[in-house]
């Protein structure tokens, strides 16, 4: 039977030494495909790595078995997990607070527009009342505050009519012009530079009136009596 390996070229039988070469002083079987003890110890070398590598996989495998069951012990254990994440709870309890205040805050900001909206009507309110009192008669008041929407309050408190920013004096002594109906009978047409109380009155004033004898308005009629309310201007400057 062939050895691998001889110490001496004289051991090698005579009809097998041309498969033996000279290597590191013995002579060594040399066949086609035939694996060298070089490459016997690259893979012995890497089968031992492979099997360290498979030992650290299975403790690192081992390691998450361990993390997992303990997982599972603490989602099974109410208590351990509202003392391990205490600090979360806390936080979530501060934001439950924060998202209260928040809350409150917008109640707060919403009463205090409404308010301050309610505070500009009044003012209003009482510009118009103030600039007409002792001019149109008593009825012709609710008429009178209909307009309110068309004025605003500057920084100061002075109340503006809207776009042209004429005052509420300015506003009524050109408006009552056109409104004859308003006006008291005891006052004089000049005092308040009107048309006699006995006017005839236009188609669209008319019209205008039958709208404002109205309780309440709806969008449409709205509309339609602030156009009633343009045209009739147009035509007192007409006259």
């Amino acid at each position: 039977m062939l050895k691998r390996k001889y110490d001496a070229e004289a051991d090698i039988p005579e009809e097998a030494k041309s498969f033996y070469v000279e290597k590191d002083g013995a002579w060594v079987l040399q066949l086609e495909d035939m694996k060298t003890e070089d490459d016997v110890a690259r893979l012995k070398k890497a089968l031992e790595a492979e099997r360290e590598a498979h030992k650290e996989s299975k403790s690192l495998f081992k390691k998450l078995e361990e993390k997992i069951e303990a997982l599972g012990q603490k989602k099974d254990n109410p208590k351990q997990k509202d003392d391990t994440k205490g600090k979360s709870l806390e936080l979530l309890a501060l934001e439950q607070k924060q998202k209260e205040y928040d809350e409150r805050m917008a109640v707060l900001e919403k009463e205090r527009e409404a308010l301050l909206a309610e505070k500009k009507n009044n003012a209003i309110t009482k510009a118009l009342r103030e600039v007409a009192k002792g001019k149109i008669t008593e009825s012709a008041f609710a008429d009178l505050e209909l307009y309110a929407s068309q004025f605003d309050t500057t920084e100061n408190g002075e109340v503006v009519e809207k776009g042209s920013g004429k005052g509420v004096a300015e506003w009524f002594g050109e408006t009552i012009k056109s409104r004859p109906h308003w006006l008291a009978s005891n006052t004089p047409s000049g005092a308040s530079g009107g048309n006699p109380p006995n006017k005839t009155l236009s188609q669209n004033e008319v019209k205008l009136q039958k709208l404002l004898e109205k309780d309440e308005l709806t969008a449409r009629e709205a509309l339609e009596a602030q156009e009633l309310n343009e045209a009739i201007k147009q035509e007192a400057q007409q006259q």
